[in-house]
């Protein structure tokens, strides 16, 4: 009799954990750190996860560092962010991801950035393909920045009289050097003189848009602090005016020509390492990788100029605005 009822104990309970089912996996937490309100990547980022059915809400969800206290309370507001049990911290820019490696140091959750330059300089990784801590990431630039040169390939298919170009930078910035040798190493092979002047800072940089060469051909400027968005815009409207092409990471600001990354896409890309991390990876395993570069055009600004930017081009073009 005893046995009857242990058999009949015993098939009850398989029946209640069959109607049960298998526990369903919490919604991974993805924490943000984006101190400076740059939303593309972010908005990247999310819509790449989506593409890999991560759906939000079910199956992630996403926790914003509260950044009211500015860049003075940084380090507190990720602390704060660890309090939130995080699977994942996403941060964007060096200064955010330098204090997310701090305060998640002897931690298991991962740092992933994005709109990072340098991140072995920053000290954020040890090697491009071998992170070798918590931290990985997409860098805001080509490694060697070998697409720097091609850029100014570009600016000669469109615009094949340019001799002289201006370009103004920042001595100070290490990877804006990096990008400048490429370009003059493509000058010289182009058969094209480059017109460098130093600018140190913001300040310095807005007197650009007034003081740009008379036998200048054209303007190069490349993404970095110096030219915010307001300088470039200024840039993109004396370019129009003295009806010359403009090659910068940013057309949508009235350049005529970039062939540079996205931070969308930069996102997109990041998503992709997020979704390999949820599933275990560990980031020292994920090399840092390179961002896309995409070659996107101006036709206003084109027509702006008087400049026809050749059928062949065009068809190559990821992103035209018209």
């Amino acid at each position: 009799m005893k046995c009857y009822r242990l058999l009949g104990f015993l098939v009850l309970l398989v029946g209640i954990l069959a109607a049960c089912g298998p526990a369903e996996p919490e919604a991974a937490i993805v924490g943000v750190v984006n101190p400076f309100g740059i939303e593309m990547p972010i908005e990247g980022f999310k819509a790449g996860l989506a593409d890999l059915d991560y759906v939000e809400g079910e199956d992630v969800n996403y926790v914003n560092a509260d950044m009211s206290g500015g860049m003075a309370a940084l380090e507190s507001a990720v602390e704060d962010l660890m309090q939130k049990d995080v699977d994942l911290i996403l941060c964007v820019t060096t200064p955010a991801c330098q204090t997310a490696q701090k305060v998640t140091d002897g931690t298991d959750v991962a740092v992933l950035f994005v709109a990072v330059t340098d991140p072995v300089t920053a000290g954020l990784v040890e090697d491009f393909s071998d992170p070798g801590g918590n931290v990985t990431g997409i860098v805001s630039a080509a490694k060697g920045a070998v697409n720097e040169g091609r850029a100014l390939e570009w600016l000669l298919q469109v615009a094949p009289d340019i001799e002289q170009v201006f370009v103004p930078y920042n001595p100070d910035d290490p990877v804006t050097l990096t990008k400048l040798g490429a370009v003059q190493d493509a000058a010289a092979k182009l058969g094209v003189e480059l017109i460098l002047q130093e600018v140190q800072s913001s300040d310095a940089a807005a007197t650009i848009p007034s003081s740009i060469p008379e036998n200048a051909d054209a303007l190069l400027t490349f993404s970095e602090r110096v030219f915010n968005v307001s300088i470039v815009q200024e840039l993109a409207a004396a370019a129009i005016e003295r009806d010359l092409p403009y090659l910068a990471p940013g057309v949508e600001y009235g350049a005529l020509l970039s062939y540079a990354p996205t931070l969308s896409a930069i996102g997109r890309q990041a998503a992709r390492l997020a979704d390999q991390i949820l599933r275990g990876s560990s980031p020292a395993d994920l090399p840092v990788e390179t961002p896309e570069f995409f070659l996107t055009i101006n036709l206003k600004t084109a027509e702006a100029i008087g400049l026809d930017i050749p059928d062949e081009v065009l068809r190559q073009a990821d992103d035209i605005i018209r």
